[in-house]
């Protein structure tokens, strides 16, 4: 088995993989050429945000290098483009829920900010999510 794409490993990330080398160059070209249709699970904490879905998120997006976190940044940031798309699991015991998310644009932490923004971040992810992890634990 052959990495061909990594995510946010941070946040327990995610790793696709092919049976062969040519498997593996064939889907990191796919991806990298965006023929490719993402979509992601995360939990994230239960917000008001989850009330009107699908919902778009349209924040530009920055990155301060020196601090390693992405800004939203209305001057200077990319054009940057998530949508949340349906509540996968309901309401967990800890105030959390799984989500589907699809990014449109490629940007680097785009679904961790783009979430955080909004007011449904991840949970566990110690840049962006300023409040509990799963377990109720202060951050």
């Amino acid at each position: 088995i052959i990495p061909a794409h990594r995510i946010d490993n941070p946040v327990s990330g995610l790793v696709c993989c092919g049976k062969t080398n040519k498997d593996a160059k064939r889907l990191s070209r796919r991806i990298q050429c965006r023929e490719t249709i993402k979509t992601y699970l995360a939990r994230v904490r239960i917000g008001t945000a989850l009330d009107r879905l699908p919902l778009s998120i349209d924040a530009p997006l920055g990155f301060d290098n020196s601090k390693g976190i992405c800004l939203v940044d209305p001057v200077r940031g990319k054009p940057s483009a998530t949508t949340v798309l349906s509540v996968l699991v309901p309401k967990l015991n800890d105030g959390t829920c799984v989500v589907a998310v699809r990014p449109h644009t490629g940007r680097k932490h785009q679904l961790r900010k783009h979430l955080a923004h909004v007011g449904i971040p991840i949970v566990n992810d110690e840049k962006y999510n300023s409040s509990t992890g799963c377990d109720g634990s202060k951050r």
